[in-house]
């Protein structure tokens, strides 16, 4: 019988590089680093099983943030919270800092939407 091969997702990772001379056989070596002009887009091929986990625990603490933050809300109710995650090639999983935007990585918008309580009339 033949293995089901684990199934994956591609990854654009978008990374800052420039070329410097290298003292091997082929000429120039990448070195990566963060404000360079010259940008370089690779494929990564991340497991969809270890995505789903790293998903799972990033809302799950995101929805812990917001259960204690809501009992600070005063006569205000929330209904809805829009966070913004990056996505890094390496398949990391976390929040968007102020002003670092799309430069390096796949967002994914999460809007997190008060549950409606049903009346048991």
């Amino acid at each position: 019988m033949s293995e089901e091969k684990p199934k994956t997702i591609n990854i654009f990772d978008v990374n800052s590089v420039i070329e410097q001379p290298s003292s091997g056989t082929s000429g120039t070596t990448r070195v990566f680093r963060g404000g360079a002009r010259d940008r370089v887009i690779e494929l990564v091929e991340t497991s969809v099983d270890e995505m789903s986990k790293k998903m799972e625990k990033f809302i799950e603490s995101v929805s812990e943030i917001l259960s204690s933050g809501a009992k600070y809300s005063g006569n205000f109710e929330i209904d809805s919270v829009e966070v913004e995650c990056l996505i890094s090639g390496s398949g990391q999983i976390g929040l968007a800092g102020t002003g670092l935007g799309v430069q390096g990585g796949s967002t994914l918008k999460i809007i997190f939407t008060r549950k409606k309580e049903v009346d048991d009339a």
